[in-house]
């Protein structure tokens, strides 16, 4: 999991040693892991994620 916050608070969740990400900006960081799933064949979405449709 990368570490999000913001680098003035990041030190205080280190979880565990080799982190990814840990000394980016959150920005580029998002630009890593696009590309690091992109690898895999997938890809972030960043839409809705529920459904519009209501069926009952």
């Amino acid at each position: 999991m990368p570490n999000l916050s913001p680098l003035n608070v990041r030190k205080k969740y280190m979880l565990y040693d080799n982190k990814i990400c840990t000394g980016d900006e959150a920005a580029a960081c998002i630009e890593c892991l696009k590309t690091r799933i992109e690898t895999t064949g997938c890809k972030i979405v960043i839409s809705r994620g529920d459904s519009k449709n209501v069926s009952i």
